[in-house]
């Protein structure tokens, strides 16, 4: 049954609070399990460039946890309190979600079944850029089979080919039994060295690919008051990932939101 929704949105800095609150439990039961964590993206931003604020128009937090500690991250975040929804997959590689299951947010006039959220990405080391492209497109073919269409009309049209005619399944076992494998070894030596790059996990793209020195070793910071992990060379990090003008704000037109609006559900206004 859908959700009812409080008669009226909330304001930005309202929605940032709720995001703030679950940030708070996450690192929490992170530091008691030992799991290391960073935040990634807009957070990242407005430590740098809004004195360890929020950027004004952000509306949501992500953070990046290695994919070989995505299992003990799991197990953290059985600790969370009821009112937030932990979103998993059984696989090593793909990403997670925390969201309030007392909010909802709308897109295009209509609610959706997901709350105010903080988006957990895994990350791994990768011995170049080309193998992390190369892998991008082996994962595109083996994965065809579950992960789902992209929302640029060719590569979902070739996908649903692909899942059509079964020719991932031959690439799937192969990259299963030793592609995939192989690479988790890799990863584990590279990041042991300090070398390599940063990325996202096998399937997932990332914007940007990181020297393992920009990311690693990680350092503490402070975002709204609230202690965190971000990666080592921040204002390099930022760089690659937003250019080099990331200090500059950018036109009202090109400040990205993930939702229209967020509403408590019923009574659940705290």
């Amino acid at each position: 049954m859908s959700a009812k929704l409080h008669s009226e949105p909330m304001t930005p800095a309202a929605a940032q609070s709720v995001l703030l609150e679950i940030l708070r439990d996450i690192t929490r039961l992170c530091d008691a399990h030992e799991v290391e964590y960073c935040l990634i993206g807009g957070a990242c931003l407005g430590i740098v460039r809004h004195e360890g604020q929020f950027v004004p128009w952000d509306d949501d937090i992500d953070i990046s946890v290695r994919s070989e500690d995505m299992p003990r991250f799991d197990k953290a975040m059985a600790d969370l309190p009821p009112h937030l929804v932990f979103e998993a997959s059984a696989r090593l590689d793909s990403g997670r979600r925390i969201f309030d299951g007392r909010t909802r947010v709308t897109e295009a006039g209509r609610m959706t079944d997901r709350g105010l959220a903080i988006d957990v990405a895994p990350m791994r080391n990768w011995r170049s850029v080309w193998h992390k492209r190369i892998e991008n497109g082996v994962s595109r073919v083996a994965l065809a089979g579950i992960m789902p269409d992209s929302s640029v009309a060719w590569k979902g049209r070739a996908k649903r080919l692909l899942r059509q005619s079964g020719l991932y399944r031959p690439l799937k076992t192969l990259a299963d039994l030793v592609i995939y494998p192989w690479l988790r070894a890799e990863d584990r030596a590279l990041y042991a060295r300090g070398t390599g790059i940063v990325s996202g996990s096998i399937g997932m793209a990332w914007k940007g690919r990181y020297p393992h020195e920009v990311v690693f070793p990680l350092r503490d910071a402070v975002f709204c008051g609230v202690k965190v992990a971000v990666p080592n060379q921040l204002e390099r990090f930022l760089e690659i990932r937003y250019g080099l003008d990331f200090m500059e704000l950018p036109p009202e037109n090109k400040r990205w939101r993930h939702f229209e609006a967020a509403y408590w559900t019923g009574d659940e206004r705290p």
